[in-house]
Formats: C-alpha cells, structure tokens, sequence
C-alpha cells in the first residue's frame, strides 16, 4: 500500500466519527483565516490613514493583493505535488504567512509591500494543501467525506466572523501595529496546532516516493476523450462566471464596503453609548454563513426527497443573482 492512498493509515476515530486529524486541521485553518480576515479588515483603512493612499491607489493594492492570493494556490499546488509534499508546503505556507503579519506591524512603505509579498507566497503554499491532506484523510466513496468538509469551512467561517471583531478592534481603537500583531498571533496558533497534531494525520500529505523517483506519478496523462473535454469546458464556464466573477464581486467586501461602512454608515449603538468600528461589519458574512448554511441544508434534502433539488449550476446562478441583488440594493 503506497504512503499517500487513503487507506493507507488506520487513524483513530474520535467525536462524530471522524478522524482525530480532521479536528486538527479544522483549528489549524480556523486560526489561518483568523488572521487572513483580521488583515484584510484592517488593509484598506490602514492604507487610507496611515500610508496616506488614495481611495484609488488603496483599492488598487487591495485588489492586486487579492488577485495573487487567489492565483499563487496554482503555483503552491504543483510544487507540493511534485517536489514538498502537502505537509512541507503547509508548514512552509504557514510561516511564510506569520511573518509577513508580524512584518505589517512596522509602518515603513517598503517593509508593507514585503509583508504582503510573504502573505501572498505563504497564502499559495497554505491555502490548497490543507484540504488537500483533509480530503485524504478518508475514500473517495467514504460518505463521511462530505460532512468532514462541511465541519472544515466552518471552521474557516468561526475564524472569519472573530478576526473582524478582535484585529478590527485593536487596530482601529488601539493601534495598527496591535490588529495585525493579533492576526500574527492567530496564525502562530494555528501552525502550532498543526505542528502538534501531525501524529494524527498518519502519512496523508507526504510526497510519495514515485513522484520524486520518476515512477507513476511523473508519467505523462493520458489523452482526454471528447466527455471529459466537454466536462472541462463546462467547468470553465462555471469557474469564470459562476466563480471568478463572484469573487471578484465578493472581495470588495474588503474595500469599497469597507470604506462605506467606514465613512457613509451610522455605526452608532445608541443603547450601548458606543460606536462600533466599521471592520465589525465584516463579521455579518461569516455569521449569516453559519445561521443559514444548516438552514439551506435541510432545504436541499427536502427538495431532494421530492426529486426538485435545484443542479450545482442553478444554485450558482441563484448566488450570483443574490449577490447582484445585494449590490444593488
């Protein structure tokens, strides 16, 4: 049996049923996105007030920095796949990461533009190889397969509504240098937990010997038949409209929401005396996330059971139509 098939480990089954290691990679991630929120919360007013950009030169660094973020996964992908193996790339990612957070608590122009460099290469290591090592933590036809992946990206979702409400508040009432501390702190927690866990993810995410010795897992692919070159066209269409258009659109949650929240909302709380910090609505996504995402699942099985579930395609279409809808209201 080769290291990295998922039968490979008899890992221990805890709570609900899963793997100790799913656990462990939940607060690992959990705390990553702690501090890639708690950052973004911070970045467009920091580059407002303290670096004193424009609106235009703030939201065009946002928008770069965003950009890599998603496209530097790709290039974290193929060498993990190829040369570090995922847990390599992960550790490699996470740090990369911690420092670049830390490194933002020094208000200098250049050292800024490094972090952010570190954040983007930490983040292209990091971000696709821990789901990488959860997905194999089971079969392909395990059926508690996608219930792992639903308690992962809640994870993701407790991280993303805290980080707002902790680096936000530090960085906007206390001090820059405190908000992105915090988000380093949270990611020197996170990769803490991982280092500490790894006896719970057996040999998953370990680069296999035959792709480092010429063997299987470097031979060429096979030719594409006309399916599956049709599948790949359909995918696509749906990862440009149905993907990178949302996000596109999603992200400005870090920028121009951010700014009209920080300028053009009444962020008054009359009955507590106080004004909350703006970075504190970026905190609304996460926990609708996790109030309507049981809601939404229970509704998919309802609809199922009758045979009127609606394809992964119209529920993407439906997102865009909400997010539109949004927007323009």
């Amino acid at each position: 049996m080769i290291p990295n098939s998922p039968a490979a480990d008899a890992a221990e089954v805890l709570w609900g049923g899963h793997p100790r290691g799913l656990y462990v990679l939940f607060f690992t991630e959990m705390w990553e996105r702690f501090s890639y929120y708690g950052m973004r919360a911070l970045l467009v007013l920091y580059l407002q007030e303290a670096l004193h950009c424009s609106v235009v030169l703030a939201a065009g660094i946002y928008g770069l920095y965003q950009a890599m973020a998603y496209l530097t996964p790709l290039f974290g992908g193929l060498l993990a796949d190829r040369w570090l193996g995922q847990r390599r790339a992960v550790v490699l990612g996470g740090w990369l990461m911690a420092a670049g957070h830390f490194a933002m608590c020094w208000p200098q122009r250049e050292v800024f533009f490094a972090a952010l460099a570190l954040l983007v290469v930490g983040n292209g290591f990091f971000k696709p190889n821990i789901a990488v090592i959860l997905g194999r933590l089971y079969r392909e036809d395990d059926p508690r397969r996608d219930g792992a992946f639903n308690i992962f990206y809640m994870g993701i979702n407790l991280g993303a509504f805290l980080a707002p409400l902790i680096c936000g508040t530090l960085g906007q009432r206390v001090g820059w240098h405190w908000g992105f501390g915090a988000a380093g702190v949270g990611m020197v927690l996170g990769m803490l937990i991982y280092a500490l866990g790894q006896n719970t993810l057996g040999s998953h995410g370990l680069l296999p010997p035959t792709a480092s010795a010429g063997g299987p897992a470097a031979a060429a692919p096979a030719r594409l038949s006309s399916v599956q070159i049709r599948r790949l066209a359909a995918l696509l269409v749906l990862a440009v409209f149905g993907n990178v258009l949302f996000w596109a659109a999603f992200e400005q949650a870090g920028s121009s929401m951010e700014l009209f929240a920080e300028h053009a909302t009444d962020l008054r709380l009359p009955q507590l005396g106080t004004q909350v910090p703006s970075s504190w609505l970026q905190s609304a996504n996460p926990l609708f996330i996790g109030l309507l995402a049981p809601l939404f699942s229970l509704l998919w099985r309802a609809l199922a059971r009758r045979q009127r579930e609606p394809s992964i395609p119209l529920k993407f279409a439906f997102g865009l139509l909400l997010l539109a809808a949004g927007f323009g209201v």
